[in-house]
């Protein structure tokens, strides 16, 4: 986890039953870059210092959200200009899927 908490980065253990599942998922969200790169887009945010440090950093795989959202938007980069990017997927998005089945389930 990048800027967490204090704005320290952390390191977290991986359960050996999810490490097939995430290769997966990985490797859609990898098609999904090559995609959007293929198409003029596939840039993500990136801190101030390695956007000038390195200015085609944006576009490699290893920038990349894990969780990318399903959407591409507009925004406006430090240079005044509008940017098409895929941002992070909202992290309260998941949480809200098992609340509205337990309330089908009651009802």
């Amino acid at each position: 986890m990048r800027s967490g908490k204090g704005e320290k980065d952390r390191v977290t253990v991986l359960p050996d039953s999810l490490t097939n599942p995430l290769q997966v998922h990985l490797a859609r969200v990898r098609s999904l870059h090559e995609r959007d790169l293929a198409g003029g887009f596939g840039r993500v945010y990136l801190p101030r210092a390695p956007e000038r440090k390195y200015p085609n950093a944006n576009r490699e795989w290893r920038w990349q959200y894990v969780f990318p959202s399903l959407k591409r938007s507009a925004i406006r980069s430090r240079m005044s200009s509008v940017v098409t990017t895929r941002a992070r997927k909202i992290c309260s998005a998941p949480s809200k899927r098992p609340r509205h089945a337990w309330a089908i389930r009651r009802a």
